[in-house]
């Protein structure tokens, strides 16, 4: 899971992050503790700067949230509601 999910990231999930998915951890996009599935589509990569943006002990005024579309895009809310679209790259990929 871990390699197919490098594969198809290519890198961090987060909207213009350019850390290679090799340097990011897999994450729940919706939060396991809360009934995320560990499924290919409710994980993503995040590099180690973004992945805690999202984590329940931040206080909720700098808490992002994520969720996965159907074609693989990661929708991003900021904390004052704003959407951002993290589109998947490409997929032909060796790794």
């Amino acid at each position: 899971m871990k390699r197919f999910l490098r594969a198809r990231d290519q890198r961090c999930r987060f909207p213009g992050c350019l850390v290679p998915a090799a340097r990011c951890q897999v994450d729940h996009n919706q939060d396991y503790a809360l009934g995320g599935a560990t499924a290919i589509d409710n994980l993503a990569c995040l590099c180690p700067g973004h992945h805690p943006l999202k984590h329940p002990d931040l206080a909720e005024e700098f808490r992002w949230s994520a969720r996965q579309r159907p074609d693989g895009a990661v929708e991003w809310i900021d904390p004052t509601g704003s959407s951002y679209l993290d589109s998947p790259p490409r997929r032909v990929m060796f790794v």
